[in-house]
C-alpha cells in the first residue's frame, strides 16, 4: 500500500515526520495521514517526494523500490565536480552536494566559511546547508557560532574530527554550552557527524556532514566514506569561491600592492619558489624577487612568511583557487 511505501522511503532517508513536513512545507498531520492511508498526496507533493527520495512517481505508486531513479544519482567525485561546475547559484550547489551525500549514505551538511581578515570575537560566517530553516534560526538566535566546536576546530586543526571526539572533549572540559548545542543537533537529525576543515589562501571553511541514525553499523559505514567526504568538501569550497568571486561576499578592499606584486605574493602563499612563480608568470626569477621585495617594503614585513601572513590577514589576495589541488 502507498502509505507503507511512503513511510519506508522516509525512514530510509533518515527523516522524522516533522522533518519531512518542514521540507514539504506542510502540517505533520498530513504526513501521518499519508502513511496510514487516510489520505493521498497530491501530484505536486508526489513529485516533491520523488525528487527528495530519488524515485520516479510510477515506482513510488507501484511500491517497487528496488531500483532508484538514476537521473538524480551523483555517486563519484568526478560527477560531483562536474555538476558543481555548472552551478550558478548557491541553491544549486546545495542540492548537488546533498545528492552526492545521499548516494553515500549521509543525510545532512552544513558549510561555514570565514575570511581570514574577519577573525573577530563574533564572526558571521557564510552558511550553506540542507538542514531545516528551524535549525538555522535556532543556530543564529543562540549565537552558537561563538562556541561551536566544529568551527573552533577549523581555527586550529587541518584534520577532520568526528562528533564522538568533540563530545568527549566537551565532557572533559565541562562545557555545558557545547553539550546543549550537541543536544540541539541530535534533535534536528544530526545524530553523528564529522567536521572537515579546509584552509584556503584567504578563507577557512568547515563542512559538517552527518547521519541521522547513530548505530555502530551506520557509524562504521559513515567513517569508511571519510576520504570521499574530505575531497567533496574541497570541491564545495572551490565552487563556493567561484560563485562568490564577483559578488559582495568576496570582500574587496583597496590594495596597497600592485597587481604584479599580488600575483607574486599569491604564488608564495601557495608555496611556490621564485623560479616556479617566474615560469607561471613568464618572467625572470629576479623580477619575482623584486616584486616580493617591494611588497615586503609596502606591508612592512621582515620576511616572506610574514609577508604572506599580513597579506592574508588583510584580505589582499584574490579569490582565485584554480591552483588548488584537492
Amino acid at each position: 500500500m502507498l502509505g507503507k511505501t511512503l513511510k519506508t522511503l522516509r525512514e530510509r532517508q533518515g527523516l522524522s515526520v516533522i522533518q519531512l513536513a518542514e521540507k514539504l512545507q506542510i502540517n505533520r498531520h498530513s504526513v501521518y495521514k499519508w502513511e496510514t492511508n487516510e489520505n493521498t498526496p497530491s501530484l505536486e507533493k508526489l513529485e516533491q517526494l520523488g525528487k527528495l527520495y530519488g524515485y520516479n512517481i510510477e515506482r513510488i505508486m507501484s511500491g517497487r523500490l528496488l531500483k532508484k531513479n538514476q537521473s538524480t544519482d551523483i555517486t563519484t567525485l568526478k560527477e560531483l565536480d562536474e555538476q558543481l561546475s555548472r552551478a550558478t547559484q548557491t541553491s544549486h550547489i546545495s542540492r548537488t552536494f546533498s545528492d552526492f551525500l545521499h548516494s553515500h549514505g549521509a543525510n545532512y551538511f552544513s558549510y561555514m566559511q570565514l575570511h581570514r581578515s574577519d577573525m573577530k570575537e563574533n564572526p558571521t560566517p557564510i552558511l550553506l546547508s540542507n538542514l531545516s530553516k528551524e535549525w538555522m534560526r535556532i543556530y543564529v538566535e543562540n549565537r552558537y557560532i561563538n562556541f561551536d566546536t566544529t568551527w573552533k576546530n577549523v581555527l586550529t586543526h587541518t584534520q577532520p574530527i568526528f562528533s564522538d571526539q568533540l563530545a568527549k572533549n566537551a565532557h572533559e572540559t565541562h562545557n555545558h554550552r557545547v553539550a546543549k548545542l550537541y543536544t540541539e543537533m541530535i534533535d534536528h537529525g544530526m545524530a553523528y557527524f564529522v567536521s572537515i576543515p579546509v584552509h584556503g589562501t584567504c578563507c577557512l571553511s568547515s563542512t559538517t556532514i552527518s547521519i541521522s541514525t547513530n548505530t555502530e553499523k551506520k557509524r562504521l559505514a559513515f567513517k569508511s566514506k571519510l576520504p570521499e567526504f574530505t575531497l567533496a568538501a574541497h570541491h564545495l569550497y572551490h565552487h563556493m569561491h567561484r560563485i562568490q568571486k564577483d559578488r559582495e561576499l568576496a570582500h574587496t578592499f583597496p590594495s596597497p600592492l600592485s597587481p604584479h606584486e599580488i600575483e607574486a605574493v599569491k604564488g608564495k602563499a601557495l608555496g611556490f619558489t621564485n623560479e616556479q612563480i617566474a615560469r607561471q608568470l613568464n618572467i625572470s626569477a629576479s623580477a619575482v624577487f623584486a616584486r616580493i621585495r617591494r611588497a615586503k617594503e609596502k606591508l612592512k614585513a621582515s620576511n616572506e612568511a610574514q609577508l604572506v601572513a599580513i597579506a592574508i590577514s588583510n584580505n589582499l589576495l584574490p579569490h582565485d583557487f584554480s591552483g588548488m589541488r584537492s
